[in-house]
């Protein structure tokens, strides 16, 4: 089923943890809103993961560790579920544009490539180490631990084929002139041709 023809691309995020991907996703769904007139569906992996994690697992809380086990045994079987889950709730939608969050694994990456024509992976860098961490105790009110920092569905992050790549800087100023600068080449139809 094809998604109704809109000449907005869509968009996928990509980073290691606390690299910015929800917040960048976030403000970025803001400005489609808000420059270029439309709501875009936004899905995230986590959301999916979540809900399978819940059903199947049995998982009652939401913990960062238990999403990653479970996407992390889920992904042994089949390196594409997830990204097939997340597809499948786009196609239900029936909407474009559309924002996902999370993307983690190469082989999650190519299948929404090859799933849809105008789709853009934006890979975050995280700039600054220090400012990493902070943000991740901002959001989650404490600290990283190394096992969250090297865990297997962060590893592979740099494996992923971005169309863009953003360095965070962690700083709000530098986000709002990288997502404006992103909302001007949609503008002028100058984004990178896929």
């Amino acid at each position: 089923m094809a998604l109704p023809r809109n000449d907005i691309p869509s968009f996928g995020f990509a980073g290691v943890i606390s690299s910015g991907k929800s917040e960048y996703l976030s403000r970025l769904k803001a400005l489609f809103e808000k420059e270029l007139g439309v709501k875009p569906y936004v899905i995230s992996f986590s959301t999916i993961i979540a809900e399978v994690a819940e059903r199947k697992y049995g998982v009652k809380e939401r913990t960062r560790r238990a999403l990653q086990d479970v996407g992390n045994e889920e992904r042994k079987e089949d390196p594409e579920m997830w990204a097939r889950r997340v597809i499948e709730r786009i196609h239900a939608a029936k909407t474009a544009p559309f924002l996902v969050d999370g993307i983690r694994m190469p082989e999650e990456a190519q299948a929404l490539k090859r799933a849809f024509r105008d789709f853009y992976i934006i890979k975050l860098i995280p700039g600054d180490p220090n400012a990493r961490i902070e943000a991740h105790k901002k959001k989650y009110g404490r600290y990283p631990t190394e096992e969250e920092l090297t865990d297997n569905s962060d590893r592979h992050v740099d494996r992923i084929d971005a169309d863009i790549t953003i360095l965070n800087s962690y700083k709000k100023r530098d986000m709002e002139k990288q997502l404006k600068g992103l909302i001007a080449a949609i503008k002028k139809g100058t984004l990178p041709e896929l």
